[in-house]
């Protein structure tokens, strides 16, 4: 009955255990509950530390010099007639150490003086031992600052060396000492010690026996040398945090930028089919400004709007035709007050182009006004070039080229040629004559293909930087103007 009853008392406790047994997360850093506005991120986080938790001293740090003087009495075995205070002779004492943590630390020491033996004579001793220290209160409080009390008891070990007889023994030192800090480095020491030998030591007792013993009561000063102070371990919790929220948002924002690419690229899709159908329906020329039709969407770059070659026979078999469409309405909002018909796009290119491209088209236009109509015809048509030579970067811009020359020729149209270079490679006197070079490429092909050269006006501008990327401004424009 009794075993049976120790073994339901048992099942019982175990259970109840179970029961009231709280659950320890795996991992106590690793805790996702935080959330950081990005103002908080963004600022300095105020280290905090952990509890308690010290990092060891360097080898330069925390070292202390101790000297000491009290009185000594020599219990030997045998003991003799004096008593205890009839036995205290004069001490001195010297020693060396280093606190290699707030509570642990060591030294090396020198003891000396006079003691009475077991014929109560006096006698002469020296005392070397090394002893380990451990600081019962620590040499440092919590929040860094120094310890002013302190308790540490050491134990040891050394050789006790008769000065008088020249016996060497082994011996075992121990004690507690009680230290108050004066200051940041001095503080004032009180030890109550001794150590153990063999009773041999003064020369009365037996050999290989323990027996014989030193008391000693001192008082002295302890000085710290070198840097004091221990560094607090910093608590890596917040920061640990703080990295895997920046982590989850960093995912966040990865997955926010592919979903905005994909509908970037499905609107880029649909806007090039919107040009498509106003291409197809005349009205590209009116409505491609909404449509971004003078750059590309996707680069960025000057964009060459073919329709214009398109409908430019339908543009020359109506030359009196001012441009307006019969079936807008006067408050058509896709056209503001001050637009004009391409037919004067002029205005539109002291939009679009830099200073130095519209003082050469001005300088090309005063040569060809005697000659041609006011205003250029649709919009600029531009050749693009690889870095630092004439040849074009797509073979297939000399089908442009083919169509600018049946246009040219069949219509007796006047043409300015206006070369240009990057301005962030090369100098101002290569960009200069390279500038000219395409210019000139572009107007030998076109008379190469039938184009009097009278009706060409060659100019260039040297080297820009108007376009992004750079490669845009590697190019040649082409314009066309209607005969008087």
């Amino acid at each position: 009955m009794t075993k049976r009853f120790i073994f339901i008392f048992a099942a019982f406790c175990s259970l109840w255990a179970r029961a009231v047994a709280r659950p320890v997360p795996t991992d106590s850093i690793g805790n996702s509950g935080y959330q950081y506005s990005m103002e908080k991120v963004q600022s300095v986080t105020t280290p905090s530390y952990l509890d308690g938790v010290l990092v060891a001293s360097p080898w330069t740090a925390n070292w202390f010099v101790g000297v000491s003087g009290g009185a000594s009495a020599f219990l030997g075995n045998p003991l003799g007639c004096e008593d205890l205070f009839g036995r205290l002779q004069p001490s001195w004492a010297v020693n060396v150490g280093k606190w290699f943590t707030p509570h642990i630390g060591s030294r090396i020491g020198w003891q000396g003086g006079k003691f009475k033996d077991g014929a109560l004579d006096t006698r002469n001793f020296h005392h070397y031992h090394a002893d380990l220290l451990w600081s019962l209160l620590g040499e440092q409080r919590k929040d860094g600052t120094p310890a002013e009390w302190s308790l540490v008891p050491y134990v040891g070990m050394g050789l006790l060396h008769h000065k008088d007889n020249g016996q060497k023994q082994f011996s075992l030192s121990y004690g507690i000492q009680g230290r108050y800090r004066i200051t940041g480095r001095l503080a004032a020491t009180l030890e109550l010690g001794g150590c153990t030998t063999f009773r041999e030591f003064d020369g009365y007792g037996k050999i290989g026996k323990w027996g014989d013993r030193f008391l000693t009561l001192s008082a002295g000063l302890s000085v710290t040398i070198g840097k004091t102070g221990w560094k607090r371990v910093v608590d890596a919790r917040p920061y640990v945090c703080r990295n895997e929220w920046l982590v989850r948002r960093s995912e966040a924002l990865a997955g926010a930028n592919r979903r905005y690419a994909s509908r970037h690229e499905k609107d880029g899709r649909i806007i090039r089919e919107l040009r498509k159908i106003l291409e197809l329906e005349g009205l590209l020329d009116k409505y491609g400004w909404a449509a971004d039709s003078l750059y590309n969407y996707d680069t960025g770059n000057p964009g060459n709007d073919y329709s214009g070659l398109n409908s430019l026979m339908a543009r020359l078999r109506n030359r009196h035709w001012n441009g307006m469409d019969p079936l807008a309405s006067p408050t058509d909002t896709l056209r503001t007050k001050g637009d004009t018909d391409t037919l004067h796009s002029h205005d539109i290119k002291g939009l679009y182009d830099s200073t130095a491209m519209a003082n050469a088209h001005k300088q090309a236009d005063a040569r060809l006004a005697k000659y041609t109509a006011s205003g250029h015809i649709g919009i600029p048509i531009y050749f693009f070039f690889e870095l630092g030579t004439t040849k074009l970067t797509e073979p297939a811009q000399g089908i442009n080229l083919d169509a600018l020359a049946r246009v040219i020729t069949g219509h007796g149209l006047y043409v300015t040629v206006t070369g240009a270079a990057d301005s962030m490679t090369g100098t101002v006197e290569i960009n200069d004559r390279l500038g000219m070079a395409r210019a000139e490429y572009i107007a030998w092909e076109l008379v190469r293909r039938g184009v009097a050269p009278d009706r060409i006006e060659k100019a260039d501008i040297g080297g820009i930087s108007d376009y992004t990327p750079l490669e845009g401004n590697r190019h040649t424009q082409v314009r066309l103007f209607i005969p008087r």
